[in-house]
């Protein structure tokens, strides 16, 4: 089963924001998959929130401005 989280980023060159999605994928075979669903959401809402607290009003075209959050996101698992 997959499971989505949504929100919105602006970029400095947009006049309008522009949509964000985490996603994951959940064993639906699990007994109570709802579990899993608020535990996602647990997780994914801070890196998300982080995401957007760091990036909002950037440049992204700029393709190495992201790759700093790749370890910011490990932190959050490890």
């Amino acid at each position: 089963m997959f499971v989505f989280k949504f929100s919105k980023i602006k970029s400095k060159d947009a006049n309008s924001a522009e949509p964000i999605i985490m996603y994951g994928l959940i064993e639906k075979k699990k007994k109570n998959p709802d579990k899993n669903v608020q535990k996602f959401f647990l997780k994914t809402t801070p890196i998300l929130e982080n995401f957007i607290q760091k990036y909002q009003n950037e440049d992204f075209t700029d393709i190495n401005l992201f790759q700093p959050f790749k370890d910011t996101i490990r932190e959050y698992f490890f």
